[in-house]
This record gives C-alpha cells, sequence and structure tokens, in this order.
C-alpha cells in the first residue's frame, strides 16, 4: 500500500543518521534499499527538514548558560551594583505571560 504525503510517496526509513544518509541517497539515484521487510510504504524528508535537524543538533552542543554574563551579573550581586526593579520585573513576566497566552498562527 502507498500512501502519498505532500506529493511524496515511498518505504517506511527508520531516521536515524546512517538511515537518512541512505535515504537521501536511494531518492537521488533512484535504487531501492535492501529492506529486511517486504514493505512498499515509504517515508521521505524534504530538504528542510533535514536542514532542521542538523541545525537542531548544532543547537544542542551550544552551552545552556553564558558562563560569561553569568560571572557579571554574580560580581555586580556581590559588590551591590545589581538592582532588582520589583515594577520591571513583574512587567516582563506579565509580558511573557501574554505571549504565551496567544493562540498559535
Amino acid at each position: 500500500m502507498t500512501t502519498e504525503i505532500n506529493g511524496v510517496s515511498g518505504g517506511i526509513t527508520h531516521i536515524g543518521q546512517e538511515t537518512a544518509k541512505l535515504d537521501r541517497q536511494t531518492s537521488q539515484t533512484g535504487d531501492t534499499p535492501a529492506s529486511p521487510t517486504a514493505s512498499h510504504d515509504r517515508l521521505s524528508l524534504t530538504d528542510s527538514a533535514y536542514n532542521l535537524r542538523d541545525l537542531e543538533s548544532r543547537i544542542n552542543q551550544l552551552p545552556a548558560t553564558d558562563i560569561q554574563h553569568v560571572d557579571k551579573v554574580r560580581d555586580a550581586l556581590n559588590s551591590g551594583r545589581y538592582r532588582v526593579d520589583p515594577a520591571i520585573s513583574a512587567d516582563k513576566l506579565l509580558a511573557v505571560e501574554q505571549a504565551l497566552a496567544k493562540p498559535a498562527e
């Protein structure tokens, strides 16, 4: 059984790094990869999907915090130069809550 998704039809491919490379190669050459099961279904990802996966992988390798910024704030707190304005903090928190409450477009 063949299912067409966004104009692309073809066998279910497990998306891992090696399998994705194999899927790209076979879609370019037109060859069918050897499969342990006789399936006629196929899942193909667009180049944009591959680019997003690669971008996500690179982002995941970045540190979660900016250590230099943390050190600057820590120094300012320790020296008494850093002041928290409760009104500004409340306004920013409210803005984040309002942005999260908006329906997705």
